[in-house]
């Protein structure tokens, strides 16, 4: 995370504070814990490439990784060298036109926190994209916040909508967050496409409750020390409400 702070990537980067290093670093424990991770593997939406880099280090293998087109990093000189180095290929790809990978050519896929950036439409062709080029077998991990964790519940408790904003941010052509997913509800969508849970997690991110209650108007720091205390000591036996999910799912034999 460090070594890509320096890359010019032609795009502000979020600034690095403790804290935030800390929340990413064990976000991306949470990721590789999920398995261990085997080449060849592609990442779906490679963002600034601390996932598939980490990919490359561990597995020595090759990885591809896939990004809009319209971001500017995937023309930075030292973006590219930097996903070279770890022997990333990079692939410009909107998901809309569909993945440039045969059918049943990959046997792991690393899809994180990207479908809650996704127009519904976009969700489905992905999702049925992801089965298609697995092979029976395979293994997706996913990763996107939790709509079911402490912070949207009591945002609900105090009136205001746990929906993302009607306009929404965004990066070149791609979208902020369009919407979030609740772990019954990703059990049913995958399973729509062949593709069965076997193991779920769940990980803390004290960020997304500040940018919650920010964007809510509220002004108190102390509610956000507050639901982030309450959510730290209730998921010891309440895992469930915590504030991002990590899914392993298999694609099912036909």
């Amino acid at each position: 995370m460090l070594e890509a702070a320096h890359i010019d990537y032609g795009e502000p980067l979020p600034v690095l504070t403790d804290e935030f290093v800390s929340v990413w670093s064990t976000h991306y424990e949470q990721i590789m814990a999920l398995m261990v991770p085997t080449a060849p593997i592609l990442e779906i939406g490679s963002g600034y490439g601390i996932l598939a880099a980490g990919l490359g280090i561990l597995t020595g293998g090759r990885i591809w990784a896939t990004e809009h087109p319209s971001r500017a990093y995937l023309s930075r000189l030292q973006y590219q060298q930097f996903m070279r180095r770890y022997g990333v290929e990079l692939i410009a790809n909107t998901l809309a036109e569909g993945l440039p990978f045969a059918s049943a050519s990959m046997g792991t896929i690393y899809c994180c926190d990207v479908i809650e950036h996704l127009l519904a439409d976009d969700v489905m062709t992905l999702l049925s994209e992801i089965s298609r080029i697995l092979v029976p077998g395979g293994k997706l991990i996913l990763s996107t916040p939790n709509l079911n964790r402490l912070s949207n519940i009591v945002r609900l408790w105090s009136g205001f909508s746990v929906n993302p904003p009607l306009q929404v941010t965004k990066a070149g052509a791609t979208l902020g967050h369009v919407r979030e997913f609740a772990v019954r509800e990703m059990q049913c969508l995958l399973g729509c496409f062949g593709l069965d849970i076997i193991r779920c997690s769940y990980a803390l991110n004290p960020l997304f409750t500040r940018e919650a209650f920010e964007r809510d108007g509220h002004s108190f720091r102390w509610i956000c020390r507050f639901v982030n205390m309450a959510t730290r000591l209730l998921s010891a036996v309440i895992p469930s409400i915590q504030d991002e999910m990590y899914i392993l799912a298999i694609k099912t034999e036909k």
